[in-house]
């Protein structure tokens, strides 16, 4: 079982190396007229592309490398991007499936916008147009993306981001009206906290494997839990508030090294006190950090008063999932003889360590790349 825990751990440390052209998020804009419905998204034209699509290639594509394709290429570019929201964003008008029409301004002339528009070190962003006549009494959309991007639309004055999977009413008929976008409520919060960990939060997953692999008893462990959870609160609060605005790059490396710290205190067999407690606690205000920077995008912009239940929400279904990783966890180990534990506790922490050595070199030396 020891052998097999560290193959595991093996197997996470190979296939995770930095999938640099990875994207977390699809933003657009929704606008309805009186005879249709029109979705303005910017999509990434390298990803549009199936073989680029969490590409390990260290080369993150930019403008200039879109300028650089010929006709040929990008040709085919609008035809994948055609076919990934066709595939992606589906749903029905008055119960029968959408046909969008898409369009793509930037080749509106000759030649296409972006030769001439923007710096050549910025993402290579297309405007695709997606349009779909105004049903008569609803509109359903459904967003199924193999990555669990988010897609995330904006009105004048609402944000409503999508999680893959979901399936949600943005325009329905009451009273002969056409009612506003819905907005996320608690339920769709708490999955996307829960996501965020589980399957996505690979460091978060080791860090709290961490955690248990000092000692693997429930209330110390719960202890531990809510102690990050509550820590990593605040500055998501804070970080929403705009009081907090840190780079990307230093967070993550030191999230990568608070994975590491926390398996090397494991090796040394620090005990539970309270100075442990302050380790976590501040590493969660690190980690909260992190959150921020997926979470800012999806609140509604300039309306605080609609951040609460997002925010609480969203930190809970972070600690369920948390709380999913340490039962998983324990349901595998804790029934091991004293000596076997010691054995994981060694293999794992060394492991977990050096995944988080390696993941703070790649996040930092990528930042010079």
């Amino acid at each position: 079982m020891i052998r097999m825990f560290a193959a595991i751990l093996l197997g996470v440390f190979l296939s995770l190396p930095c999938q640099s052209h990875q994207i977390d998020e699809i933003s657009g804009s929704l606008e309805t007229s009186e005879s249709s419905l029109q979705i303005r998204l910017l999509v990434d034209a390298a990803y549009a592309l199936p073989e680029s699509r969490g590409d390990e290639n260290p080369e993150v594509p930019d403008l200039a490398w879109l300028r650089s394709q010929t006709p040929e290429a990008w040709e085919r570019i609008r035809d994948e991007a055609t076919h990934y929201l066709q595939e992606c964003l589906r749903g029905d008008a008055d119960g029968k499936p959408i046909q969008w029409e898409v369009t793509f301004p930037d080749f509106a002339t000759d030649p296409p916008r972006f030769v001439s528009e923007g710096d050549p070190e910025m993402p290579p962003m297309l405007e695709v147009v997606a349009e779909t006549p105004l049903p008569q009494e609803r509109l359903v959309l459904s967003w199924t993306e193999p990555l669990g991007v988010v897609l995330i639309l904006t009105t004048s004055d609402e944000i409503l981001p999508v999680v893959s999977g979901d399936r949600i009413t943005i325009f329905e008929h009451e009273g002969g009206r056409p009612s506003k976008l819905h907005r996320p409520g608690f339920i769709r919060w708490l999955q996307i906290g829960w996501e965020h960990i589980l399957p996505h939060g690979t460091d978060h997953i080791l860090f709290i494997l961490g955690v248990y692999l000092l000692l693997p008893q429930w209330k110390s462990l719960l202890k531990q839990s809510l102690t990050f959870t509550l820590a990593h609160s605040a500055t998501l609060i804070f970080a929403a508030l705009g009081w907090v605005n840190l780079p990307t790059t230093p967070i993550e490396v030191l999230i990568a090294l608070s994975i590491s710290w926390m398996a090397w205190e494991n090796l040394r067999r620090t005990p539970l006190d309270a100075r442990r407690y302050a380790t976590i606690a501040g590493f969660g205000l690190i980690h909260g950090l992190g959150f921020a920077k997926m979470l800012q995008p999806l609140l509604p912009p300039g309306r605080p008063d609609q951040w609460a239940i997002g925010i609480v929400g969203f930190n809970l279904g972070v600690e369920a999932g948390q709380i999913a990783v340490l039962v998983v966890a324990w349901s595998l180990s804790s029934w091991w003889q004293p000596a076997a534990f010691q054995k994981l506790r060694f293999t794992g922490s060394l492991m977990i360590a050096a995944v988080g050595l390696y993941w703070a070199f790649e996040r930092g030396i990528s930042a010079f790349l």
